[in-house]
């Protein structure tokens, strides 16, 4: 493999110890409402983060609801069942709404619905001629339901629960029943979002009518379901939508639409409507530990409980029909020994159940987690012609699909590409891959990795072919907590058809480093130790990183070097300071340091600032390393540093608007900081400094 003389990167930066001015707290007010009369005053005279409790059961009049809410406010229904129509008065609070009633309309303020001690309801019912709601969740407005029952009981006409049209609006359920009882003339739902984002972490949704919504998004909108029970329909246009658990099932005559599309990874749902993790299952190509021109092992990961009663199977099928007596094929469960496949004609494009078909054997899943552990699949010989032999770990059962867990392809007959990869410094850990692409049938690289940009989001991207017809190549920028995340690359045909398919990661390339120099302690010229110090770090890194950002911590379960916990921070030295002079009226808040998308230094400021005061102060900010901007984060304003060199961490940034400057750092002081600190914090910075240390031992 070949190494660029550039390796590793990611960009520091984090909670630097600057002193901050001191501040005062103000303790928020508990307002108890016992009186229909008492609701609207209580409102109306909430201070923001007041909550308003209610003591008694409340039976509301039409004057007695329909309020305008611009301050953060939590409702406590403490147990008491509270009922009432929606009204538009609300324009009597200065609101200016149009012909729809609503009890609740929300503009630039954080509203949450709890119930402290449990039992509580609110029933919100509308008999008029006009739409209906519950609340209308506006713009930068946040509604949170944490318990209690919410229903919709319109008998005349369509009535929501939550109505949400608001530019950057976001409805979050964490708890709670939610009814829609459906009236006989006009479409219901419980959430209509038009704008803005949906999160359900739990509670329950139901509708009782066919034609009426669970929940419906409009175009441009993004939901996530993470947990929850959905009886009744959804309609989902134009929104990013991700489900990653949940249960969907029937509720009387009503069944949730087919949302499979939208499962996100490693997940799928199972007869009783309940969304499931995927088990998993790890591939190793062992060949070089045996005779065979290729062989690989899968280890089944017991954490598949939901599927333990599936059976377990490896499914073995060619593009193009082989004698298995040229081609042999080699099973070997857990520690027994290999075992020849039957000779047989293998149809092209074929299924074959090994353990099936060639033993007679049905385990289940259980069995090969906790029984068998790993089943390995060898190939010998030639095939006529380029063929490619595809091995899938499956899980299956009467009367459900097959469920792939884990594959690898194969071709037959065909010599082994040349791939090779190098590692650059840049603003991310640039994974750079550089793919034989020789055979004349590869016309495009089709790659997918978890795009840094947008966390936990799977991007895909195509690569056309060099024109050279050598060797083709790209670039996958990663952050350092994503080391161990699988780079995928396809090549594919004209047809799209796959050809090879290639599997990798930065912590795989930095272990071959690794390995390399312990075998050759030369292998990689006079620096080859330096290196391997390096590519150590970067993993140490990527584990601080994973585990105080608390993102994909699974995958770190070898175990690594704790050299970064001994080195001695106080060992590095810089020249700089740090300081700050915002211009008046703006105050620095804090600061935090993003690893697990892109890098960056974020110094969050006090000042609601408009987008054209920040634009206008961006036109003469300037940094001598990184690239600075002043930007808006949903309610936060800050100035965002991005693009850190790593040999860069202990020079000191200067930050200017115009000639003046507001801000001097050095990000290597703020890891000196931390590493004094316990837990996750203090493993961060002295990895952050490990790392630094030894990119300047090997770089210079």
């Amino acid at each position: 493999m070949r190494i660029s003389k550039k390796i590793l990167a990611g960009v520091l930066a984090a909670l630097m110890a600057i002193s901050m001015m001191p501040f005062t707290a103000f303790a928020a007010d508990t307002i108890e409402v016992s009186t229909g009369s008492a609701l609207k005053t209580a409102v109306a005279g909430a201070a923001s983060g007041d909550t308003i409790k209610f003591t008694s059961d409340l039976t509301l009049t039409a004057a007695q609801v329909g309020f305008k809410v611009d301050k953060d406010i939590t409702f406590d229904l403490n147990g008491k069942t509270i009922s009432g129509p929606a009204n538009g008065s609300t324009k009597a609070n200065g609101d200016t709404l149009n012909k729809t009633e609503v009890m609740f309309a929300t503009d630039n303020a954080n509203v949450v619905f709890n119930d402290s001690v449990g039992g509580g309801s609110w029933t919100f019912t509308y008999t008029g001629s006009s739409a209906a709601y519950f609340i209308d969740v506006r713009d930068n407005a946040t509604v949170t339901f944490n318990g209690g029952t919410y229903i919709s009981d319109s008998a005349k006409y369509g009535g929501y629960i939550v109505y949400q049209r608001g530019t950057g609006a976001k409805t979050t359920i964490n708890d709670g029943t939610f009814w829609v009882h459906g009236c006989a003339s006009k479409r219901e739902a419980v959430a209509y979002i038009s704008k803005g984002s949906l999160e359900i972490n739990g509670g329950k949704l139901y509708t009782n009518k066919s034609s009426d919504w669970v929940i419906s998004t409009s175009t441009g909108t993004s939901a996530v379901i993470n947990d929850g029970e959905i009886n009744g329909t959804l309609s989902i246009s134009g929104t990013t939508l991700t489900v990653n658990g949940g249960t969907f099932k029937k509720y009387d005559t009503v069944t949730a639409n087919d949302v499979s599309k939208y499962y996100a990874d490693g997940v799928t749902q199972l007869e009783d409507g309940t969304v499931a993790a995927l088990p998993t299952a790890t591939v190793t190509d062992i060949t070089a530990s045996t005779d065979y021109d290729v062989a690989y092992q899968f280890e089944a990961n017991n954490d598949g409980v939901a599927f333990n009663d599936y059976k377990a199977d490896f499914v073995v099928s060619v593009d193009k029909t082989v004698n298995t007596a040229d081609v042999k094929l080699f099973g070997k469960f857990g520690a027994y020994d290999w075992t020849e496949f039957p000779a047989m004609t293998a149809e092209a494009n074929t299924e074959y159940y090994l353990a099936r078909d060639a033993y007679n054997w049905t385990p289940t899943y259980a069995e090969i987690c906790n029984d068998v552990q790993t089943f390995s699949c060898a190939v010998v010989g030639d095939a006529y012609e380029a063929t490619t032999l595809t091995v899938k770990l499956v899980i299956y059962k009467e009367g459900v699909d097959p469920i792939v867990i884990s594959s690898f392809t194969h071709n037959i007959a065909e010599k082994a590409l040349e791939d090779t990869m190098s590692i650059t410094v840049d603003n991310n850990i640039d994974l750079n891959i550089n793919l034989d692409t020789t055979d004349d049938k590869v016309e495009t690289i089709e790659y997918t990795f978890t795009n840094p940009y947008n966390d936990d989001t799977e991007d895909t991207q195509t690569v056309v072919k060099a024109a050279n017809d050598d060797v083709t190549s790209f670039t996958v920028a990663l952050s350092p907590a994503q080391v161990n995340d699988e780079i995928k690359a396809v090549a594919k045909d004209e047809n799209g058809d796959v050809i090879r398919e290639v599997k990798t990661s930065i912590a795989d390339y930095c272990k071959t480093i690794i390995s390399n120099v312990e075998a050759d302690p030369t292998a990689y010229g006079a620096k080859s130790e330096e290196l391997a110090g390096l590519a150590q770090s970067t993993l140490d890194y990527g584990k601080a990183a994973s585990d105080y950002f608390n993102y994909n911590e699974a995958a770190f379960t070898e175990d690594y070097s704790d050299d970064y916990k001994n080195f001695d921070p106080s060992s590095i030295t810089y020249e700089g300071s740090n300081s700050r002079n915002f211009p008046s009226g703006i105050t620095l808040t804090g600061v935090t340091y993003v690893a697990t998308s892109v890098p960056e230094l974020r110094f969050y400021i006090d000042t609601i600032l408009s987008d054209s005061e920040l634009e206008a102060m961006n036109d003469s900010l300037t940094s001598n390393i990184g690239t600075a901007k002043f930007v808006k984060c949903d309610d936060n304003r800050m100035l965002q540093i991005t693009n850190i060199n790593v040999v860069d961490f202990g020079k000191q940034i200067n930050v200017k608007l115009g000639s003046d400057t507001i801000l001097t750092f050095v990000p290597i002081s703020w890891a000196k900081s931390a590493a004094t600190k316990d837990g996750a914090m203090g493993d961060l910075g002295k990895s952050i400094c490990y790392y630094y240390a030894k990119s300047v031992a090997y770089f210079g």
